[in-house]
């Protein structure tokens, strides 16, 4: 008996002592995670200005968002808006709608996005969008 209540004194001596096994957690760095997932293909950005850019509407359907433009430095462009909750909806953040029109870009063989004003887009576009419309009836 006195043998067992040593064995059990010294378990219990031991489980104080020895440090518990910690569950191994490992870190990950979320940049060097986003650098080497695969993100798929990406759609740019058509930006106009005053260079002449040659791109072709090959539909007529576009999406309709709404924008928040951020001027700081380092974004300088426009930002999805998150809906409720946006965060720059909270601060201020005048929201502008925007169509997304896809657009063929022969210079460099890919499709982009075409970001317009709908006051913007749709005059310049008519014309086009009813010879399609005309084309698609035959």
């Amino acid at each position: 008996m006195k043998k067992n209540k040593i064995h059990e004194q010294s378990d219990i001596v031991e489980a104080k002592t020895k440090p518990k096994k910690k569950t191994a957690s490992k870190k990950v760095n979320l940049l060097d995670l986003a650098a080497t997932e695969s993100m798929g293909p990406t759609l740019d950005l058509v930006r106009l200005n005053f260079d002449e850019t040659a791109m072709i509407p090959f539909t007529s359907e576009s999406v309709e968002v709404e924008v928040h433009y951020c001027s700081e430095t380092e974004i300088r462009s426009y930002v999805m808006c998150n809906g409720p909750g946006c965060v720059l909806c909270r601060i201020g953040r005048k929201k502008d709608p925007r169509l997304l029109l896809p657009v063929y870009l022969p210079a460099s063989g890919c499709v982009a996005i075409l970001p317009a004003r709908r006051s913007g887009l749709l005059p310049c576009c008519r014309k086009f969008l009813m010879c399609w419309k005309l084309k698609s009836s035959w």
